[in-house]
């Protein structure tokens, strides 16, 4: 299970405070343009559109997390 110091345990000093400023911007920019996207997806193909996308980020955001649990 992946906690708040998974990062830091997996990772030496230097490389960890990379790694983790990388998670935390690329947090702030998937704030923003997630929800922007899925108004955007709303407005052009329907409210129906909604979960069918929430479901496959999803299942990518859990493929993309095994993949990367494997590599380190």
């Amino acid at each position: 299970m992946a906690g708040r110091h998974e990062t830091a345990r997996r990772f030496d000093a230097a490389t960890a405070a990379k790694v983790i400023a990388r998670q935390v911007s690329f947090a702030y920019v998937g704030a923003a343009v997630i929800p922007a996207g899925l108004g955007y997806l709303a407005a052009t193909a329907g409210l129906g559109a909604i979960m069918p996308a929430v479901l496959a980020a999803l299942l990518i955001l859990l493929l993309m997390s095994e993949a990367l649990n494997r590599i380190t």
